[in-house]
């Protein structure tokens, strides 16, 4: 997003400028739909002076799309239930969850080398229809599209993988979207933006735990089986030995779920078949998908909860290392009841 204002200006003024300049389209375009493209997040809303409460009741605009600049959120913000709202409020879905690059030394320390530093991460299939049964369960009003179109190519030239066009027909109906298995991420901030809660990157600190929450809609039939979740990690000071300190860093992580520890696993994690061979075999390239920088737990699905979520990523046992870990990938499982 623009730097709109010096931060040195409150935010209550950079509102009421926005408020003021949107008030002067509105006389100067009568009768045409006005739309705004607006952050997903509170925090960097206001800072761009946008205070969407007071839009949707002065009727400033006619709609308003909750995204992020590039990546996409699944998990967005707003000050107003969408359900609730007094002007439609739409979803915004783009083909990118964030791809952290990896450090080309460290990689080779464990014979990664190639097209391996760097892939991008796209929204599956899976995490789209999830995201679009999350929105339809909260109420927006419908759900908008950015940027699909670079699922026809990749970085540095690769061939393009298959556009997600049945999941794109899956997510326009709200009934197929509840029947399907879901996948939840938590966005990788990106631009310059804040690190905000429920964020990526996010840090394991020795005695601090990695604390956020997700917001989970269950499929129409409910979850069953077992739900797991996937942490990306990098240790950024692990230079003498990384391969010791790697597998000392992964023994020792452990997640809580809704108050409830989650058992290390040595499960894949699952496919997602609405990929394609194309992407899938993208996706084995993926740095963070190489097993000495993620750990994968599990836990019932009927752990999980209809509504907010909380976990938790920390160090536990008599060995837990006093070291930082960047936490650069999260992901949870949740198969759909048929």
């Amino acid at each position: 997003w623009p730097q709109l204002f010096d931060e040195a200006t409150p935010i209550a003024e950079r509102q009421a400028i926005v408020g003021d300049w949107l008030r002067q389209v509105r006389r100067s375009i009568p009768g045409v739909r006005l739309g705004l493209r607006v952050e997903s997040r509170i925090a960097h809303r206001a800072a761009a002076g946008i205070d969407l409460r007071e839009i949707a009741r002065a009727g400033l605009a006619d709609y308003a799309i909750i995204a992020m600049p590039y990546f996409w959120d699944p998990q967005p913000e707003t000050e107003i239930e969408p359900a609730a709202s007094p002007i439609p409020l739409y979803f915004e879905v783009t083909q990118e969850t964030g791809a952290p690059p990896a450090d080309k030394k460290l990689l080779e320390s464990f014979g990664l080398t190639g097209s391996e530093r760097y892939v991008e991460q796209l929204s599956t299939a899976r995490r789209l229809v999830t995201g679009a049964n999350l929105a339809w369960r909260r109420g927006f009003y419908g759900l908008a599209m950015f940027n699909m179109q670079y699922y026809l190519r990749l970085a540095s030239g690769a061939p393009p993988v298959e556009y997600p066009a049945e999941a794109i027909l899956c997510m326009s109906k709200p009934e197929c979207a509840a029947a399907s298995d879901q996948e939840y991420v938590l966005p990788l901030s990106h631009y310059h933006l804040a690190y905000e809660r429920n964020m990526l990157p996010a840090f394991v600190r020795p005695r601090r735990p990695a604390q956020f929450s997700l917001r989970l809609a269950p499929p129409a039939k409910g979850w069953t089986g077992e739900a797991l979740v996937f942490v990306g990690f990098t240790l950024p000071k692990a230079e003498a030995d990384p391969r010791r300190d790697y597998a000392e860093a992964k023994a020792a992580l452990s997640v809580r779920l809704n108050g409830r520890p989650m058992n290390a696993t040595e499960a894949e994690w699952p496919a997602d078949p609405g990929d394609g061979e194309k992407l899938a075999e993208h996706y084995r390239r993926y740095w963070l998908n190489a097993a000495p920088f993620h750990k994968i737990f599990a836990a019932p699905a009927r752990d999980l909860v209809d509504g907010v979520n909380t976990v938790e990523v920390e160090w536990s046992g008599p060995a837990a290392p006093a070291v930082e870990a960047k936490m650069l990938d999260f992901r949870l499982f949740a198969p759909a009841a048929r």
